[in-house]
């Protein structure tokens, strides 16, 4: 099985970020993301790093975690490379 070179690379940011981090960094930058979210806009990765703060590789793992999670959902831009993730809140139900 072929794995792509970003996901290997989102799966080792994110084992460094649990690994390196205490616990309230990992809360902070999780309410970071969630509020740069907020509203019904979609939004790259990077614009979230840029609104956030946050260095990129923090920003992909914890999107990984809550869109793991259904917090947030994506969807790729495009058809033509590079393409590009876009991320938005989840919509609440119920």
């Amino acid at each position: 099985m072929n794995i792509p070179w970003w996901a290997a690379v989102a799966f080792a940011l994110l084992v460094a970020l649990f690994v390196m981090v205490e616990p309230e960094q990992i809360l902070s930058a999780r309410e970071k993301v969630l509020e740069a979210l907020n509203g019904e806009r979609e939004q790259g990765a990077l614009a979230i790093a840029a609104e956030t703060g946050l260095l990129i590789g923090t920003v992909y793992a914890v999107l990984f975690v809550l869109e793991e999670r259904g917090l947030v959902t994506s969807r790729w831009e495009g058809l033509d490379y590079p393409r590009k993730r876009l991320y938005r809140r989840a919509s609440k139900l119920g």
